[in-house]
């Protein structure tokens, strides 16, 4: 398992944070739109997953976001005020490479 870092000004961190290998292009895609306010990258846990996916459950003021890879997985909290334009862009943007599966 890779494991890489991430600063950014929208985690709220001031050092740096840990992401799985899948989770790259998923803050790449937060840090590139300004509806979103902050997002915070969880625990890294082992699980299988035939094919990358990103499953989307609602939480407070935005999202709950559990990114998975092929042999670790990943949750991001991430807030917004824009829910249904987050759920528009991501999977316009992200769409090719995770299947994204959305929980109401």
């Amino acid at each position: 398992m890779s494991k890489n870092h991430v600063s950014s000004q929208k985690t709220g961190k001031k050092g740096h944070t840990t992401i799985i290998d899948a989770v790259i292009p998923v803050v790449r895609f937060l840090e590139k739109y300004s509806l979103v306010t902050k997002f915070k990258p969880g625990m890294i846990n082992q699980g299988r997953s035939k094919n990358l996916r990103i499953v989307i459950k609602p939480n407070n003021g935005g999202f709950l976001l559990v990114v998975y890879g092929n042999s670790t997985f990943q949750e991001i909290v991430v807030s917004t005020g824009a829910t249904t334009k987050f759920k528009q862009l991501i999977k316009k943007d992200l769409g090719g490479e995770f299947n994204i599966q959305v929980r109401e």
